[in-house]
């Protein structure tokens, strides 16, 4: 399963937007591979790529800071990680082998991940 970040509110709620090896620039501005027209979003507003299975978000210096789930991260951070690692556990009714098959992580680099993670 290769990467992608799933718009679940707003306009675009339903798209996917693959996450190439290169990342995923999300912002204002026409050359964003995400852009959304909205006046509290920069111009380029933050980027998410991945580290081997670490994924990564950075705020790109946006005026109004990057929230993953309700929580502002204005640097680089695998909270990201560890909210989508969360959710997606939740969703599948707390079966790690089932969350794991989802993000296309084997069962033990997810269960070693989310101990890294803090996620019990």
């Amino acid at each position: 399963m290769s990467p992608r970040l799933l718009a679940i509110s707003g306009p675009l709620k339903g798209k996917e937007f693959p996450i190439a090896a290169s990342g995923l620039n999300i912002g204002r501005g026409p050359r964003n591979h995400v852009c959304l027209d909205d006046p509290l979003i920069s111009v380029k507003h933050c980027s998410i790529w991945f580290e081997g299975n670490r994924c990564r978000v950075q705020d790109c210096k946006s005026e109004h800071a990057t929230f993953v789930n309700e929580f502002s991260y204005t640097r680089e951070s695998e909270a990201f990680q560890k909210s989508l690692f969360e959710r997606v556990i939740r969703e599948s009714v707390g079966n790690r082998a089932e969350a794991a098959r989802r993000l296309g992580w084997h069962p033990n680099s997810f269960r070693r991940r989310c101990n890294e993670l803090g996620i019990t």
